[in-house]
């Protein structure tokens, strides 16, 4: 019979304490059969709601990984590769909840499943022991929100839209989610208000953050909106192009960290420019993935693999910042693709599909409720990095 050893990350949880969202999974295993099946498992099953799966077919490779600037909530594997791994990395010494003593003895330790069970009885395996050991919840409860930001290097390619229906998804989840449009010329409001909304209600929380007014982050609940039906925060949208202008790269990350620091929310969804400004650069430092949005054009192709490079080059010079994960989306997808993505540098991707009916929107509520685009992207948002699982390594 063989076993798996299980570690559970406790540079993102504190014992007792509660997270938002699904948990990343790293399994570490030389079979990529086994590491197949699993993947296929939550593509299909109700367990794919609790984790996003990085696979790894070589220590090395997981390594690499946990050196990155990412999250690893739950490593999964042979007890002699996680001492290994530990050895290289400090993983181990930090991973575990408790105290930490020698490698050896925290893998003697270690909660372990048996590989070759049926799947369903091994991730409840797994989820209960992560549920007892520091349980599942929201920000308040000491969870980190989590900042996704929807960017694209060319208009037209229908970013805002996926933006706004990530956010209704997820809202429906039972996330507590906000919409944040950092646009310089904003698209008309997806969401409304049931009440009567403050006049510039943006334009005001702003000027207590960036003026470094103790209650900041207090005063948000009080100036956002809520969109009563889909159950998304937001602002209104700001008219003001030149006030969008002037929100420096400090400037973004601190109006990211206030609405974090409120704990009211979950998941934060940010609607940016087709841009590299300050504003823009700022909002992706602060963010822990980016959905980058393009369409099967010559134009946002050739765009879209320039752009990324130019944006990892100036996210250096502003000091120690990288791309943060991401996960490009082919969106306007007709069902045959005229070029190859790979020829523009980019390796992977998903795929939204073409709306015909959204030739001529009368009002930004039809692209909230198409259910085959939603159905779409659902399975995106379940099978990616957007909140997903997939093989790496």
């Amino acid at each position: 019979m063989e076993w798996l050893a299980l570690i559970v990350g406790r540079q993102y949880f504190a014992k007792g304490r509660r997270r938002v969202g699904k948990l990343v999974l790293c399994v570490l295993d030389d079979d990529f059969r086994y590491l197949e099946s699993l993947a296929r498992y939550l593509g299909v099953s109700a367990h794919g709601n609790d984790f996003i799966l990085k696979c790894f077919s070589k220590p090395e490779g997981l390594v690499e990984y946990l050196r990155m600037p990412r999250q690893a909530d739950v490593l999964l594997a042979k007890p002699g590769h996680l001492i290994e791994i530990g050895m290289a990395s400090g993983t181990i010494a930090v991973g575990l909840i408790g105290d930490a003593g020698d490698n050896a003895l925290m893998a003697i330790d270690l909660p372990r499943v048996n590989k070759y069970q049926p799947l369903d009885q091994m991730f409840a395996t797994i989820s209960e022991f992560v549920h007892d050991r520091i349980g599942r919840g929201g920000a308040e409860d000491g969870g980190q929100m989590r900042v996704v930001s929807v960017y694209s290097a060319t208009g037209g390619s229908g970013k805002s839209t996926v933006a706004a229906n990530m956010a209704k998804i997820h809202a429906f989840r039972d996330w507590r989610v906000f919409y944040l449009n950092l646009e310089l010329l904003q698209s008309p409001a997806f969401f409304r208000s049931s009440t009567e909304t403050e006049k510039q209600s943006f334009s005001k929380w702003m000027y207590f953050v960036l003026s470094g007014e103790r209650h900041s982050s207090a005063r948000l609940a009080g100036l956002a909106s809520k969109d009563p039906e889909r159950r998304v925060a937001f602002f209104e949208p700001v008219s003001d192009m030149e006030e969008m202008e002037q929100i420096t790269f400090a400037d973004a990350r601190k109006l990211i960290e206030a609405i974090k620091s409120s704990g009211e929310y979950d998941e934060l969804i940010i609607d940016l420019d087709a841009s590299i400004s300050e504003r823009v650069l700022g909002a992706i430092s602060a963010s822990d993935e980016v959905a980058w949005i393009f369409t099967d054009d010559i134009q946002s192709l050739t765009k879209t693999g320039k752009l990324f490079g130019q944006l990892n080059k100036k996210l250096g010079q502003k000091g120690d910042y990288t791309m943060p994960h991401h996960t490009f989306v082919m969106n306007k997808f007709t069902g045959a693709a005229v070029h190859n993505p790979a020829d523009f540098g980019i390796r992977s991707h998903v795929k939204l599909p073409y709306i015909p009916a959204w030739k001529s929107v009368r009002h930004t509520g039809q692209l909230l409720e198409e259910p085959v685009f939603q159905e779409h992207l659902i399975s995106v948002l379940g099978r990616r990095g957007l909140g997903g699982g997939g093989c790496d390594g």
